[in-house]
């Protein structure tokens, strides 16, 4: 989207890193995003990352000079996020991370303006707080199905984030797959990154699935497995039918602790073929009365899923995410 930004008109420079790419945007007060460019995300290390980065950064506020005007920065970052600090603390996304990273400190020095940064998962979260489902329900669970799995929690009108910034990390849930695949973790076979690996897993069990001659041309991904198993493939078929199982269990546990009024599924998977229906039908079946009938949404999220992390990060330099400025910044 282009234009020139009116006068009195207040924008932030959102920058949201996760999943594959880096995208960089200007976005308004009232959550549009009137600019916005993608770039890959370096993960061959941690400097090649951080030099990437600056590049990037310098790239887009060529792109931007004279034609948005913005005071302040947003980050929604991938990973274990200190939010008070600024620190970067953990991601296992790129390659030899091992000691905490001071990127607010690194990208404030690089766009020269002052900067909020959290968790990718807490931002989206909060972008439909803000702008989304919250407008509705004070009370809701975003669900987020990518390359990774993660939830964010908000109870009257507030996120829930932990004793560390670290609350949401739901790719940890237990499954039984049972066979010699046994108990795992639900991300390493319901993500996007886990549903690819498990069939390549699967191949020598099913030497006749179409997923195998996928793979030989470099187009074996979550939505072909979707498609395929729609088309009654074997090896699809078994694979979607424990995602969605999988999905399913853990957001009726979810839901059972939770008590939320609504449930949005978001990120880039959340729209596979055929999967909200099945784990619509599976949370009414298996939720117990009360959480049933407190539940009044189960569907996607409000915001486009390629826009939100722009927009919560945006957000949080109005809102602060919550932490006031550093002595001697100023908003």
């Amino acid at each position: 989207m282009g234009g020139t930004a009116g006068c009195g008109v207040q924008a932030a420079m959102a920058i949201d890193i996760r999943e594959d790419r880096v995208k960089m945007g200007i976005v308004s007060r009232e959550g549009n995003v009137l600019f916005s460019r993608r770039y890959p995300w370096e993960t061959s290390s941690v400097a090649g990352f951080l030099d990437a980065l600056v590049l990037d950064i310098a790239d887009f506020q060529r792109q931007a000079e004279g034609r948005w005007e913005y005071d302040r920065v947003g980050v929604s970052m991938g990973g274990w996020i200190d939010r008070e600090a600024g620190m970067w603390l953990y991601t296992a996304k790129v390659h030899g991370f091992a000691d905490p990273v001071p990127l607010r400190y690194l990208i404030e020095r690089a766009t020269g303006h002052p900067t909020f940064i959290d968790n990718d998962i807490h931002v989206s979260t909060l972008a439909e707080n803000r702008f989304g489902i919250g407008q509705i329900y004070p009370n809701f669970t975003y669900y987020h199905i990518g390359r990774g799995i993660a939830v964010g929690v908000v109870s009257e009108g507030n996120l829930i984030r932990g004793a560390a910034n670290y609350a949401g990390e739901y790719g940890g849930y237990l499954y039984d797959l049972g066979g010699q695949d046994g108990v795992c973790r639900l991300e390493e076979f319901a993500s996007g990154r886990g549903m690819v690996r498990w069939a390549r897993s699967l191949f020598e069990q099913y030497p006749h699935s179409v997923l195998r001659q996928a793979d030989r041309v470099g187009a074996l991904s979550p939505t072909k497995i979707f498609e395929c198993a729609a088309e009654n493939d074997s090896l699809a078929t078994y694979i979607v039918h424990h995602v969605q199982r999988g999905i399913g269990l853990s957001v009726v546990n979810l839901l059972s602790f939770t008590n939320s009024e609504a449930i949005a599924f978001g990120g880039e998977l959340a729209g596979l073929h055929g999967l909200l229906p099945v784990l619509t039908d599976f949370i009414e079946e298996h939720c117990a009365a009360p959480t049933r009938r407190s539940l009044n949404y189960i569907g996607s999220g409000r915001l486009d899923v390629h826009e939100e992390g722009m927009i919560g990060a945006a957000w949080l330099t109005w809102e602060g995410g919550g932490v006031p400025p550093c002595p001697g910044r100023t908003l």
